[in-house]
C-alpha cells in the first residue's frame, strides 16, 4: 500500500511541479511534466508488481528521480520543499521495496 501510494504521488508531484506550478516554485513546462511522468506511468505495471524483476525495474527507476531530488535541495533554494518531498516520496517506494524483499526472503 504505502509502496503504491508513493509511486502515484510521485507521478503527481511531477506533473504538479513542473507542469501547474508557476517559476520560481516549479517550472510551468508542460513537456518537462511529460517526460518526468510517462517512465513512471508505463513502468507502473512492471513496478507495482512483487515480483524481482518488478521491484528491481521499480528501484532503478526511483533512484533517477532520487537523484533529482537530491540535486535540487542542494542547488535550489526556491523549489527546495518539492525537491525533498520527492525525496521522501522516493526513499518511501524505495524502502517498502527493500522491505518487502526482505520479508519474502525471510518466508521458508
Amino acid at each position: 500500500m504505502l509502496i503504491t501510494l508513493c509511486w502515484w504521488l510521485l507521478a503527481v508531484l511531477q506533473l504538479a511541479w513542473h507542469g501547474l506550478l508557476p517559476p520560481p516554485l516549479g517550472n510551468s513546462n508542460w513537456l518537462l511534466a511529460m517526460v518526468a511522468v510517462i517512465p513512471l506511468l508505463l513502468m507502473a505495471p512492471i513496478a507495482l508488481r512483487r515480483g524481482v524483476r518488478g521491484r528491481f525495474w521499480g528501484m532503478f527507476l526511483v533512484m533517477l528521480y532520487f537523484v533529482i531530488a537530491v540535486t535540487e535541495s542542494w542547488s535550489n533554494d526556491k523549489q527546495r520543499v518539492l525537491a525533498v518531498i520527492q525525496l521522501v516520496l522516493s526513499l518511501g517506494y524505495f524502502g517498502g521495496m527493500v522491505w518487502i524483499s526482505r520479508s519474502a526472503e525471510s518466508r521458508p
